[in-house]
């Protein structure tokens, strides 16, 4: 099962704001959320995931806790950690590690996010998987596109960068805490401010939004795909178009018939002749 629950400044709550536990003073100056705290009950037996605003916040909270976290940390299974080490290593043209990464992973601590390669990333995500990293510090995309579940997920703000998380990305990230087969349990916790308990606890009570298809939202993500399809040959005429878009998330959720797909897609197909990126032939 997943516990949800929220914190603000010392105090963790549960959804219906009964106070589940007081945390006392932060011990470390520059750990106000107390992410340490939260990270030493379970480590390093337990995984944990920390959603971050930005990709500086991810890479800025490995530093921090590995400046604070005990020297024994360095103890559990070391020796996988240094040949993740060298993985990392490997996989860098410049055959040198990112210093956060080498300051982080000796204490099972890692980053998460689209300014590592997709060989850093994938290595860190098998690290995660095996147990060697105990800790992700990510951005909101780990939530949708990579099965990592973890025991704890920490969500810092309800902001990812300026824009305000959906009551969907929310779930998306508790998801990933307490997957069936994998745990016996997980636990989400979100950090608010005083003034956004309100929001958080709506956030927290709301039903997820209905499944959209994107392509109802994007005309030329439309235009792309049926472009895509016909250079990988799996089109060759308006009618096999339709066909493939009939199979789609746009046709069975966003439109009402046959004839709205239809016109959607003569009128991608136009564009994208009218624009010199397919032409008829006979």
């Amino acid at each position: 099962p997943l516990q949800e629950n929220y914190k603000v400044g010392s105090i963790l709550y549960t959804p219906d704001g009964t106070k589940a536990k007081d945390y006392g003073p932060p011990k470390v100056k520059r750990d106000a959320d107390q992410l340490l705290d939260l990270c030493l009950e379970i480590l390093p037996y337990s995984s944990l995931l920390i959603f971050c605003p930005t990709k500086a916040s991810c890479q800025s909270t490995v530093e921090m806790l590995a400046s604070f976290m005990p020297p024994n940390m360095k103890q559990h299974l070391a020796e996988k950690k240094t040949l993740l080490l060298e993985k990392l290593r490997a996989a860098s043209s410049l055959q040198r590690i990112d210093p956060t990464l080498e300051l982080g992973l000796p204490f099972g601590l890692a980053f998460h996010h689209s300014g590592l390669t997709s060989d850093e990333r994938e290595i860190i995500e098998a690290g995660f998987r095996e147990h060697v990293i105990s800790v992700i510090c990510c951005t909101s995309t780990l939530a949708a596109g990579v099965n990592l579940p973890a025991r704890r997920v920490i969500i810092r703000s309800m902001f990812m960068g300026s824009r305000k998380l959906s009551n969907q990305e929310y779930k998306q990230m508790c998801g990933r805490a307490g997957r069936a087969g994998i745990d016996t349990k997980g636990e989400s916790i979100l950090l608010l401010k005083p003034n956004q308990i309100a929001e958080g606890k709506e956030m927290m009570h709301a039903a997820l939004e209905p499944v959209k298809s994107c392509l109802s939202r994007d005309e030329g993500a439309l235009r792309r795909i049926i472009l895509e399809s016909v250079a990988a040959k799996f089109c060759h005429s308006v009618g096999t178009v339709l066909d493939y878009m009939s199979y789609s998330l746009l046709a069975h959720i966003d439109l009402d018939d046959v004839n709205q797909l239809k016109e959607s897609v003569l009128s991608a197909v136009n564009f994208l002749e009218e624009n010199g990126f397919l032409r008829k032939t006979a």
